[in-house]
């Protein structure tokens, strides 16, 4: 093993064939791109279909963290069956045109969980210190979001 004790700088480009582990933060002064296709792509259902299947061509070792986003519709939709070699993308009414999802897969050891805790939607009440201006201009018959994901 090579210990380096000060700061090292490479000109040219780096490649590492095995494992390489950081044990403090990482900064990236430039765009990253991943070449494992199963981090992330495009679905599509098809015209009268209600699911597509994701299929991880490498299973991941536990199931992966999935983010997924409709494209240029307004459906509500759900991720379910995340496992280790893929996830479901389900609308709840089928279609008649082709309807197109990016989606990320990450994987992340022992993800934590975060629970409601059991408090209801409220509006927010300005404190004494603060003054709330109603708008008068908000059209409040229309839609606030893009999809619904849950699962």
């Amino acid at each position: 093993m090579v210990k380096f004790l000060k700061q090292i700088v490479f000109e040219a480009e780096v490649v590492f064939k095995q494992t390489v582990e950081f044990f403090s933060k990482v900064t990236f002064h430039d765009r990253v791109t991943f070449a494992d296709q199963d981090m992330g792509g495009y679905a599509v259902i098809k015209p009268g279909d209600t699911r597509v299947h994701v299929n991880f061509e490498n299973p991941y070792e536990q199931a992966p963290i999935v983010s997924v986003t409709i494209v240029g519709q307004e459906m509500e939709y759900y991720v379910d069956n995340i496992l280790q070699d893929g996830f479901d993308i389900v609308i709840t009414q089928s279609s008649e045109q082709d309807i197109t999802f990016t989606w990320v897969a990450m994987a992340v050891q022992d993800p934590g969980t975060v629970y409601s805790d059991g408090v209801a939607d409220q509006a927010s009440v300005p404190n004494q210190d603060q003054t709330a201006t109603p708008s008068t201009d908000i059209d409040s018959s229309a839609p606030t979001s893009q999809g619904t994901e849950r699962g």
